[in-house]
Order: C-alpha cells, then sequence, then structure tokens
C-alpha cells in the first residue's frame, strides 16, 4: 500500500514530463534534419574490401559538386536505384578501358593510370582476340564511378556517367564502424550486379 503511494505521480507531473520527452524528441530531429551528415549502411560487396556488406558509414550531404575529387566514395540515386561508389573520373577526364566485347562497345576494365594503359595496349597488340582498347570520355557535369569490386560491381561501365545533380553525398567516415554491422530499411545500401538499392533520406 505505501509503495503504492509513494510511486504514485500527479497527473499534471506525468503530462509534463511528456511534451518534455515531445519537446526533447522534436528538437532533436531538427537538429539531425539540420546537419549535413546522414548515417548509411553498405549492402551488397561490390565495394570490398573498402566497405564490408553491412557495414555502416557517415555521409555529408553534397553543397558543391564541384568539391569533389579522384577517389571520393559517393552515394548517387541512377534509374530510380541508389548506389555507392567510388569517383575514378571527373568531368573532361579521359579514361582508357579494355572492351573484351567489341560488339558491346563499353569497357570491361577502366583505368587511368598511365603505365596500365600502357600495358593493356601492350596486351591488345600481342594478342587481338582479348579485345581492344577504348577511350572514355567524361562528359561535363557528370563524374565516372567505379565500384572497388571491379568483377562484382555494376557502375558506370554499364549505367554510363553519372550526372553530379543525382549525387547526394560523399561518404566521410566508415572506418570507425568496421566491426559493426547493421541492416535495416532506410539506410544506405550498396548495389552490387543488381542494381537495387536504398540511401538514408
Amino acid at each position: 500500500m505505501l509503495e503504492h503511494i509513494f510511486n504514485r505521480r500527479p497527473p499534471a507531473v506525468r503530462r509534463g514530463g511528456i511534451k518534455l520527452w515531445c519537446f526533447v524528441a522534436l528538437a532533436l530531429s531538427a537538429l539531425f534534419a539540420a546537419l549535413p551528415i546522414r548515417p548509411g549502411v553498405v549492402i551488397g560487396e561490390s565495394m570490398f574490401p573498402t566497405f564490408k556488406d553491412g557495414q555502416i558509414f557517415l555521409m555529408r550531404l553534397l553543397r558543391d559538386p564541384k568539391s569533389l575529387h579522384r577517389g571520393d566514395v559517393v552515394i548517387f540515386t541512377i534509374g530510380g536505384e541508389t548506389c555507392i561508389k567510388r569517383v575514378a573520373g571527373l568531368p573532361g577526364d579521359r579514361l582508357w578501358g579494355l572492351d573484351f566485347d567489341e560488339m558491346a562497345g563499353k569497357p570491361d576494365y577502366v583505368t587511368s593510370d598511365p603505365k596500365e594503359i600502357a600495358r593493356l595496349q601492350r596486351l591488345v597488340q600481342a594478342s587481338p582476340a582479348v579485345g581492344r582498347v577504348m577511350e572514355v570520355v567524361v562528359p561535363p557535369r557528370s563524374v565516372y564511378v567505379l565500384g572497388d569490386a571491379t568483377n562484382n560491381s555494376y557502375d558506370s561501365r554499364y549505367f554510363g556517367p553519372v550526372p553530379l545533380d543525382a549525387i547526394k553525398g560523399r561518404v566521410v567516415v566508415a572506418s570507425l564502424f568496421d566491426h559493426l554491422r547493421l541492416r535495416g530499411a532506410g539506410y544506405a545500401h550498396a548495389a552490387t550486379h543488381n542494381p537495387k538499392a536504398h540511401v538514408p533520406r
């Protein structure tokens, strides 16, 4: 009986507590919306070994597309789906690729390294049946993106350069979450050969 009496709280106090928690929740929501940082979760192996399946990362919303650099990992939407890839080429860059199937007209392997380009040219000269070396020029206001796991990645080799307007943000923190794995709706996902993916909103 005494325990029941001491644990009772006046209705006004309970209502005040509820209002306080509602205010705190709204304030945190507003603060989160104002911050340029969003969390994400990688789903897929296209960015392995840099990003593992289920790995958490933080993305900074992209305010100025001109701030992008080669090697940046970006989140973007293409064809109604969202992907995480690495920038291999900026607007105006010339890349070179090896097209194994000349009828396809798309490079199966892409590089901008002069030494690697020379190696590909020597390879094709020695064995023409391997394919052909082709040039890829990144159009204005676009970037060329690749997955780190090139043999298991759906990237610009298939859907072409990505418009800068389609880029949501740049991944800024990932290594801190190497040992933490999550899966869940509403977080960013990576695309492998299956291009379906989702990104934090």
